[in-house]
């Protein structure tokens, strides 16, 4: 045995519930775990209810704002766009309700940069949208992935910006608008109940952003396959 070893009770970082967890991985994976023990839409119970509560006191920066006028019942729910995971709900004793992320990084702190670019997302999507529709305007064509050479449909594809990228896109418009770090906070919507997506406030910048993206995006529709996995191999 290695004498210098560091005695487990000081390897702790956190302890939840009395049950002790060495890293943000480890007490993350077992909220995410108590988020799937149980069916959609059941409520969390003895231990579980008691565990997240605590974990969501010591990590989450709104908690006061999401227990509002106090907790009813916190449920397991189905994420509300796309249905393919889960989320954590929150039923107020007023009969409101807010979801509530679990994922350490999003809740410890706010990255108003990171939010800026996802309000910058949702100001083209009607651009990505229309570009998806023209794409499938000949439903008796069918349509191929580029890059996997696969069958693509409207319902099953992802829009790709091939060059520049739409990171590289929101970069630059930072730089011609020469905004500073303090500008994103002022200029993205604090966040609401049950908000699932981050809005710009500033209308005047969200439509300079629409004209800016629209002149300067080169889109494709790929497979999911391909967008995922061999997107960024082959962009400019």
């Amino acid at each position: 045995m290695n004498s210098t070893a560091i005695p487990s009770e000081m390897k702790i970082k956190y302890t939840i519930n009395g049950i002790g967890f060495t890293n943000n991985k480890s007490v993350e994976q077992h909220a995410r775990e108590i988020l799937y023990n149980h069916a959609v839409n059941s409520h969390l119970q003895g231990d579980d209810e008691t565990f997240m509560r605590e974990y969501f006191r010591n990590f989450h920066i709104e908690w006061v704002q999401k227990v509002g006028t106090g907790i009813q019942f916190i449920r397991r729910i189905a994420e509300p766009n796309y249905g393919k995971h889960r989320g954590f709900e929150i039923i107020r004793e007023d009969g409101s309700s807010t979801d509530i992320s679990f994922i350490i990084s999003k809740i410890s702190k706010r990255d108003f940069l990171q939010d800026f670019k996802a309000a910058l997302r949702i100001v083209i999507e009607p651009q990505v949208f229309q570009f998806k529709k023209v794409f499938f305007d000949n439903p008796q064509i069918l349509k191929h992935c580029e890059l996997t050479g696969e069958t693509i449909t409207f319902g099953a594809c992802h829009v790709d910006h091939y060059t520049p990228t739409f990171g590289q896109l929101a970069q630059d418009f930072i730089e011609f608008k020469c905004f500073k770090a303090l500008d994103f906070e002022r200029l993205v919507a604090p966040p609401a109940d049950n908000q699932t997506f981050y809005k710009l406030i500033d209308d005047d910048v969200a439509n300079e952003f629409y004209n800016f993206h629209e002149t300067r995006a080169r889109l494709r529709v790929l497979s999911v396959t391909g967008n995922l996995s061999l997107a960024k191999r082959n962009r400019v």
